[in-house]
C-alpha cells in the first residue's frame, strides 16, 4: 500500500543522508524504522507508573546490574535445564 505524507526539508535530509550513506536502502526503509523505534520506546517501563514495591524491586535489580552482582545467562540456562530437565527446544 502506497501512503503519501509531508515532511519538512529537515526531515527529507536526514532521510537522504540515511538513504546515501548505505544504512537504508529507501526513504521508506527509514521511516519504517522510525515506526519501529517509536514501538520500542512505548514498550518502555515508565517507572513513576510502577507501585512504590514494584519500583523499589526495579532499582534494585538495577543496583545490582550496575554494581556487577549478575549471574551470567548461561549459567541461568544450565541451572534450569539442571533443575527442569531440557525441553528439546
Amino acid at each position: 500500500m502506497t501512503v503519501m505524507v509531508a515532511i519538512s526539508e529537515a526531515a527529507k535530509a536526514r532521510a537522504d543522508a540515511l538513504v546515501l550513506s548505505g544504512r537504508y536502502e529507501s526513504i521508506e526503509h527509514a521511516i519504517e524504522a522510525g515506526l519501529s523505534q517509536l514501538d520500542l520506546e512505548d514498550d518502555e517501563v515508565d517507572l513513576d507508573a510502577l507501585s512504590p514495591e514494584d519500583r523499589a524491586a526495579v532499582e534494585e535489580g538495577l543496583a545490582d546490574i550496575a554494581a556487577g552482582r549478575v549471574i551470567p545467562a548461561e549459567q541461568v540456562y544450565a541451572e534450569l535445564r539442571a533443575r527442569f530437565g531440557s525441553s528439546g527446544a
